[in-house]
């Protein structure tokens, strides 16, 4: 019992910064394309 949660633990960290970056990015690539769709 202990040893599926910790893997779910481990897997939930190893995901959180993945996450991060990817919302971080995904901000600014939407950005990009309405900038690039304005400009174009």
């Amino acid at each position: 019992m202990y040893s599926k949660i910790q893997g779910n633990a481990v897997n939930i960290l190893a995901m959180l910064p993945i996450v991060a970056v990817y919302a971080f990015c995904q901000k600014y690539f939407i950005e990009g394309i309405a900038l690039g769709g304005v400009k174009g």
